[in-house]
């Protein structure tokens, strides 16, 4: 029998013949070789531990020598020992020498140092987590309120009933970037692109000042520059007249007792708070404690001098001169205003979180700060802070009088009325080498400007700005 084959079939194994040769003669073609360039160098930076790199950085002799006494690298070791992280970060603040010098230590003086005062130097400089820009081209932030290892500061203090609370007050570090700069408690302490040192275990920062950790409160500051003596002066002379006169309460009740509680004038807020007794705090416990910090604009005597203040007298005859003082005034307290004359200055000298001040039966003072919350404001903050700068630093302000005239004393209830509300605000202009502030509700009013040289002084509650000018709405 003859076998016919089938052209297709055949046409298919030629074809699939074909490819196989193909395929096979190119995978026996070898590739060109590329020609390399000349490696370029590399430096490899890898990260060294806190402790290389005070061992291996020069200018920081008196900071070795301190650091070896004070404990902290033990204690840090402590701390990584008892937590799961064996690399538990720390940030170090390590002033260079000329640092040490330019606050009057040497290496002589520093071996006359006790363990004691060593560790508390460090221990400010030192706190727990690594604090370090993300971007490091050109970072800007708002001051960061770091708390270093440093034990807080412990109060007892006897209440009214003649209890004793306790409370304790932390000691604070504040660090901000800006303008390729480092800011520790609003001074200028070196730059980002040379003095950041990331760790494995934390970050180091090479500074051109000592920090020390503040031991003030911003009252006793102020009390002991004698500067600053119209400033407190005017603060009292004010708060006497709300006491002398009792602004706030109503004449039919200014004897009686309501409730077993005396009614109290109404104190302006700065005199109770600005007159810092105490400074921080709730003032109807007077626990002293952290919710609130204070940052304040305060007017030296030259201020009240260029005002057209000469002396002490002046300010007292201005203050006392007040509506509130007035017959007038004693015979309907409803009447406007309630402050004396120079309450819209001092109201714009000072700025807190939220503080509250209840003198029950009588009235109820709240302000906040809208933008601040607890956060201080330092002179970088108004050149680099971009919520500061476009917007001032704000503060709202509600006084609630409570009226005894509707009072049911079957259903012990009464009317209750507002007699303010309103929002402060300054507003910052650098220029220069100078800042300066004026009122947000007084555009054409007299500015100030904020004497840097003297400004950006930390206390355990707060920080002071020193300014030159009274804050009037009229120029």
């Amino acid at each position: 029998m003859k076998t016919e084959t089938n052209p297709a079939k055949l046409i298919c194994i030629a074809l699939w013949a074909t490819m196989a040769i193909v395929t096979w003669s190119c995978s026996k073609v070898e590739e060109i070789p590329v020609e390399l360039q000349p490696p370029l160098p590399y430096q490899h930076t890898a990260l060294k531990e806190i402790t290389e790199i005070i061992t291996q950085e020069e200018e920081i002799s008196i900071f070795r020598e301190v650091y070896s006494r004070s404990g902290v690298k033990e204690y840090m070791d402590s701390v990584r020992a008892t937590t799961a992280d064996t690399l538990t970060p720390f940030t170090l603040f390590i002033p260079r020498d000329a640092a040490w010098q330019a606050m009057g230590y040497n290496v002589e003086s520093i071996s006359n140092l006790s363990a004691e005062a060593c560790r508390e130097l460090i221990m400010y400089l030192t706190v727990r987590g690594r604090y370090v820009p993300t971007n490091t081209s050109d970072p800007v932030s708002g001051t960061n309120t770091l708390r270093p290892i440093i034990p807080a500061r412990r109060y007892e203090l006897q209440d009214s009933w003649g209890s004793i609370q306790v409370s304790h007050q932390p000691y604070l570090l504040y660090l901000a970037w800006g303008g390729g700069n480092i800011y520790l408690n609003g001074k200028e302490a070196g730059t980002v692109g040379n003095d950041i040192h990331p760790a494995t275990d934390g970050a180091v920062y090479l500074i051109n000042t000592l920090p020390i950790k503040p031991r003030k409160t911003v009252y006793e500051i102020l009390q002991e520059d004698e500067s600053f003596s119209f400033y407190l002066t005017a603060l009292n002379i004010s708060n006497q007249v709300y006491q002398e006169f009792q602004v706030g309460i109503d004449p039919e009740n200014r004897s009686e007792e309501l409730f077993w509680t005396t009614p109290e004038p109404f104190i302006n807020d700065l005199p109770q708070l600005s007159s810092f007794t105490p400074m921080f705090g709730t003032i109807t416990t007077g626990n002293l404690n952290m919710n609130n910090m204070y940052t304040v604009f305060a007017p030296d005597n030259q201020a009240f001098i260029r005002a057209g203040f000469p002396d002490i007298a002046s300010i007292a005859d201005y203050i006392r001169s007040s509506y509130v003082t007035t017959t007038g005034y004693m015979e309907d307290m409803r009447r406007r205003p309630r402050y004396t004359n120079m309450d819209s200055v001092l109201n714009h000298s000072f700025f807190a979180g939220t503080t509250t001040i209840s003198h029950f039966p009588v009235f109820v003072m709240s302000r906040q700060s809208t933008n601040v919350n607890n956060q201080l404001v330092f002179t970088n903050d108004m050149v680099w802070n971009s919520v500061f700068r476009n917007e001032g630093i704000r503060r709202s302000v509600s006084l609630t009088f409570y009226d005894w005239t509707f009072f049911d004393e079957n259903l012990y209830d009464f009317s209750q009325y507002v007699e303010e509300r309103s929002e402060l605000k300054l507003l910052f202009r650098p220029e220069g080498n100078r800042i300066t502030i004026q009122r947000g509700d007084a555009p054409d009013g007299r500015a100030a400007h904020v004497v840097l040289e003297q400004s950006d002084v930390v206390a355990m509650n707060g920080v002071i700005h020193r300014i030159d000018n009274l804050l009037w709405p009229n120029p």
